[in-house]
């Protein structure tokens, strides 16, 4: 089961440096006397007590308000209006006489010309209107305007059993005779490789260099702590990167 993401902190400004500087060395603090178990357990520590302690000391974003759905516009209520009409108009033709019909038929026909052309018209206001606001978003943060048109949320759920999805993974990735030794002259052999994989542990040099690298805006995870934050705390970077080493 998916958990709720924790509220927002209201993190100070980054211009602001004496906060920072406290929140980092009371934080060290606590970490120090705080942290024990395997490592697992004090990554979980750290993360929980930054979120508790910024929490107390910085407080949490209010709540956005939901937006209003906006009113209709004059054009909207003759749309309306004349659905409404067009409906009654149905009802009383197919009570009328003969006589009544051919009247009730060219009236009804007159709103229906007079209703396609002012939904002709709401959707070409719309749509000028949603070209504005994209333009605008765009203009903005075009990061954020891409990420929305290519980061498409998935939907559905899948219903096939788990045991049938493995067998239809194993059947078409798995290969009976891959062990097996053959020749091909279009295939050259492979060459060993000119540098080692670096396998020790990471230094705090590479760390603070991915975290520099990070984007300040970039969104927190599951436990809502942000880039900012080891940008801007030195002590708690340097804690996390002993935890890393361990990992």
């Amino acid at each position: 089961m998916p958990t709720t993401r924790p509220p927002k902190i209201k993190w100070t400004k980054a211009s602001e440096k004496a906060p920072w500087k406290q929140f980092d060395e009371d934080l060290d603090i606590i970490l120090e006397t705080s942290i024990q178990g395997p490592v697992h357990r004090k990554l979980h520590t750290l993360t929980t007590l930054v979120y508790s302690v910024a929490k107390e000391r910085f407080g949490i974003e209010e709540a956005k308000k939901r937006k209003e759905a906006p009113k209709p516009n004059r054009r909207q209520h003759r749309i309306e209006n004349m659905r409404r009409e067009i409906r009654q108009l149905k009802k009383q033709y197919r009570n009328s006489s003969t006589v009544q019909r051919l009247g009730l038929s060219q009236l009804r026909d007159t709103l229906r010309t007079q209703l396609k052309s002012l939904r002709r018209a709401e959707n070409t206001r719309r749509k000028a209107r949603e070209r504005a606001q994209k333009r605008a978003a765009f203009t903005a943060n075009p990061y954020k305007f891409a990420k929305t048109l290519l980061d498409m949320e998935r939907s559905g759920t899948l219903e096939t059993p788990l045991e049938e999805v493995k067998k239809y993974l194993y059947d078409t990735h798995s290969d009976v005779n891959r062990e097996d030794a053959w020749d091909c002259d279009r295939i050259d052999p492979a060459l060993p490789p000119e540098m080692q994989l670096v396998t020790t542990e990471p230094t705090l040099g590479e760390v603070k260099y991915v975290v520099k690298k990070a984007r300040w805006g970039s969104a927190p995870g599951p436990n809502a702590i942000p880039y900012k934050v080891y940008k801007m705390c030195p002590l708690l970077l340097k804690s996390l990167w002993r935890f890393l080493k361990v990992v």
